[in-house]
């Protein structure tokens, strides 16, 4: 089953998958997100857990998070790539 903004590695979208003109804010994390999902899957005992993070600014760069098939979690699992650190707000 594809995830309802998933993209298929030969291209293609799934069935009534939409590029919008501007991309929503709700469909993203902060860095700091990231973390609290990895939190949240962590304190919830999964079955396997596999992170790879930044070797420079230290965020999360990959998670993988398996949990039993008879658990009430679903799997969580992202890649993030190309995150480009800010200098901060602009004056």
């Amino acid at each position: 089953m594809w995830a309802s903004n998933a993209e298929k590695t030969d291209g293609t979208e799934p069935a009534g998958f939409v590029v919008t003109d501007e991309p929503n804010d709700e469909d993203y994390y902060w860095i700091d997100g990231l973390f609290t999902v990895i939190q949240e899957a962590i304190e919830a005992d999964p079955a396997r857990v596999s992170l790879g993070f930044d070797s420079v600014f230290g965020f999360p760069t990959s998670a993988v998070i398996e949990f039993a098939p008879d658990s009430e979690h679903k799997d969580v699992a992202f890649f993030a790539a190309q995150l480009v650190p800010i200098l901060g707000p602009p004056e």
